[in-house]
């Protein structure tokens, strides 16, 4: 009789395990129903921060694009396969000689920008791309300043073709393309952070939602003894109303 009773009360106990690693999803989303109303404000409360923050207090930056094509000619009429083949090959060493410091120096100076910048906060402005399987450069000047960044756009491509086809000892590349002002902003996107703020705050929420619910271990229903304990109610004392 003490080893049937054992085995029950073993039983029992490895129910009430297995009833205590199951995650009740049913009774989460209950609560996040019950909690909706503070979702929806805390979702409105982020967007509407974060937008309002980033009108405000962030400085927004504007981007200037001018285009070089890098080609070496080997005569002075036809441009050949072999001339090609060398510029796409010139082309990764014009990335680097690009923000070499004796450039960089003759920008600042012919810009009249040496309370603004010195040859590295500068160099942090510059983005050098090369399109897949091309012989173009794009210089990307990105500042606070729209015009700033379209007239130092445009005095590096000048600077690049004055002085790094003696340097190389080649043809220098040409502008293909100048930088023009720029009338919209690069960034910050007002949108885009109100929505991050929206899910941000709202998800914070029901993460706190979901740590509460995971360590609450009170009894509150019948369901509960039968969870907790692993037995069913004997009975029920109904709450009585004050009159």
């Amino acid at each position: 009789m003490s080893e049937t009773s054992s085995a029950n009360i073993d039983k029992n106990q490895n129910l009430l395990n297995m009833e205590d690693d199951e995650f009740d999803l049913l009774g989460f989303l209950y609560l996040l129903r019950s909690k909706i109303v503070y979702i929806l404000l805390l979702f409105i409360l982020g967007g509407t921060l974060s937008g309002l923050y980033t009108k405000f207090f962030i400085t927004p930056t504007y981007t200037a694009v001018t285009k070089l094509y890098v080609v070496s000619a080997s005569t002075d009429s036809l441009v050949n396969l072999s001339d090609l083949q060398i510029g796409a090959s010139l082309t990764a060493d014009y990335e680097h000689l690009i923000l070499t410091r004796p450039i960089l120096e003759q920008v600042i100076t012919n810009l009249g920008l040496e309370d603004v910048y010195n040859t590295e906060t500068l160099k942090d402005t510059i983005t050098i791309t090369n399109p897949e399987d091309s012989r173009m450069l794009y210089i990307s000047i990105e500042t606070t300043n729209p015009q700033y960044s379209m007239d130092i756009a445009n005095e590096i491509a000048r600077q690049t073709v004055e002085q790094l086809g003696d340097l190389m000892d080649s043809t220098p590349p040409k502008i293909a393309e100048k930088a023009v002002y720029p009338e919209h902003k690069t960034s910050p996107s007002v949108t885009k952070n109100a929505i991050l703020g929206c899910l941000a705050f709202s998800i914070v929420y029901i993460g706190i939602l979901l740590v509460r619910f995971l360590l609450d271990n009170k009894i509150d229903s019948e369901q509960d003894v039968e969870k907790y304990l692993g037995m069913p109610p004997i009975g029920i004392i109904p709450e009585l109303s004050k009159k």
